[in-house]
């Protein structure tokens, strides 16, 4: 049996290693920012294609030994007594697992893909009270970002600079339970990395939603899918900085505006608990990764998350009726069986140069088209995307085509079989195409040329 196969049985007591939170600092980014003004060509400025080749590397090898660094953490987590563990192969029941821990309480959770896309909608579904801390330091407001075109052009380099010592958290919890006691609320967080080798768990932040849930919250609940597990802390860490870093663009439109109805943690009260309220679960949640992983669309899994696919995607918009969504997330989205199609990509291949490890998701999306082509693609679509050939053929029987445009009864009979509207114009067939009448010209000049 595979690691990955005999750990769906695995529930035991563990303890968590450091938790890690990382975050820019506002000072760092405003020395950076100094520091370019007084000496633009200064030294000591992160070389971005050594970090998209270190990216590279890191995400390689993690996908090619993802079995074996599972089996690593699974270790290092069963060596520590105090945190639970549990491994979901779908989403459904890693949702059963998050209710069974949290039961009726309200969930509270951060804005990462792994929730919000992938277990929110079942959360949702069963009625349960979730709310989304991401903006809940912020006064109501409407997202005036509504296309790439008005994103902010954030320097590379303050953002890396900035992002420097994480900050641990786990001693930060121990005390606020002291000082405040908790809110009764379940954490929910999804982790950007996770180290194979010491089980150090790595969270992202650009507000400070992550730190307070992580403090006041009664339960804590950790989900980490498969290809987030890193060999080891440096990786880990570095990961997450690329992260912030190559996606911190991309934010304004990845969020939705704050309401006056929304409920938030702030309005929670703290009280005091009768057992100890350290109670934290981390669930590995496969979901259909261990099957991309071993398919065509593998080079997926190797993204971070960041999200830069979107900066400058002029149909993200139109992805889905509702938010931006990314064009990575548009394809696993497909792949995965949530949305029908991928129809409304482009190809303009701007994802694919502003991606850190230069993903070919335009590639896969024509994958994608090519499948649905084979399995759902109406006879109507194929007869009209074929158009050049049925004119041949029609040049060969134009008198044909004409009748059945013009009579009404054999339109209804197209329409009815093919799909093809009855109101759709037929175009006039000419028995002389322009390519018969071009190797006609091509007979006759040789011919001219012969007689010379």
């Amino acid at each position: 049996m595979s690691p990955i196969n005999s750990i769906q049985r695995w529930k035991r007591k563990q303890k968590m290693g450091d938790i890690l939170l990382l975050q820019p600092a506002s000072s760092d980014k405003r020395k950076t920012l100094s520091d370019m003004f007084i000496e633009p060509k200064g030294a000591g400025r992160p070389d971005i294609l050594d970090i998209k080749k270190r990216l590279r590397e890191i995400r390689d090898y993690s996908l090619s030994n993802q079995v074996a660094l599972v089996k690593d953490l699974i270790t290092v987590l069963n060596t520590n007594p105090d945190t639970k563990a549990s491994f979901a192969t779908d989403a459904l029941e890693a949702t059963k697992s998050i209710k069974d821990i949290s039961g009726n309480v309200p969930i509270v959770i951060n804005n990462s893909t792994v929730i919000t896309r992938e277990l929110l909608p079942h959360l949702n579904k069963d009625g349960y009270q979730v709310i989304d801390s991401y903006l809940d330091e912020l006064k109501p407001f409407d997202n005036r970002f509504k296309e790439y075109w008005q994103l902010p052009d954030i320097p590379f380099e303050s953002t890396w600079n900035s992002l420097k010592k994480p900050v641990h958290l786990n001693l930060l919890r121990k005390i606020s339970i002291q000082n405040n006691r908790v809110k009764n609320f379940t954490g929910l967080i999804g982790l950007n990395a996770i180290s194979a080798s010491d089980g150090a768990v790595i969270m992202l932040q650009h507000m400070s939603n992550i730190k307070i849930i992580f403090e006041q919250a009664r339960k804590i609940i950790f989900v980490v899918g498969l290809d987030k597990i890193m060999q080891n802390r440096d990786e880990a860490l570095f990961i997450a900085k690329c992260m912030a870093v190559f996606g911190i663009g991309a934010i304004p439109l990845t969020i939705k505006g704050r309401n006056l109805s929304d409920k938030w943690l702030e309005t929670l009260p703290f009280y005091q608990v009768s057992q100890k309220a350290d109670n934290i679960h981390i669930i590995l949640l496969d979901n259909g990764r261990s099957r991309v992983l071993k398919s065509g669309y593998k080079d997926l899994l190797a993204c971070i998350g960041c999200r830069a696919c979107i900066k400058a995607c002029p149909a993200s918009s139109r992805f889905l009726d509702g938010p931006h969504l990314s064009p990575r997330d548009y394809i696993y989205s497909f792949i995965s069986g949530q949305i029908p199609s991928v129809d409304r990509c482009l190809q303009c291949k701007i994802c694919e140069s502003n991606c850190p490890l230069n993903i070919d998701i335009p590639g896969m999306v024509l994958k994608g088209k090519r499948l649905m082509t084979k399995k759902r693609t109406p006879l109507s679509d194929r007869l009209l995307s074929n158009v050049d050939i049925l004119e041949q053929i029609g040049s060969y029987v134009p008198w044909l085509v004409t009748m059945v445009s013009k009579n009404r009864l054999l339109r209804g009979l197209l329409e009815k079989f093919a799909g093809i509207s009855s109101e759709r114009r037929i175009p006039d067939i000419k028995g002389r195409t322009f390519f018969k009448q071009f190797r006609s010209l091509e007979e006759r000049t040789d011919t001219g040329r012969e007689d010379v």
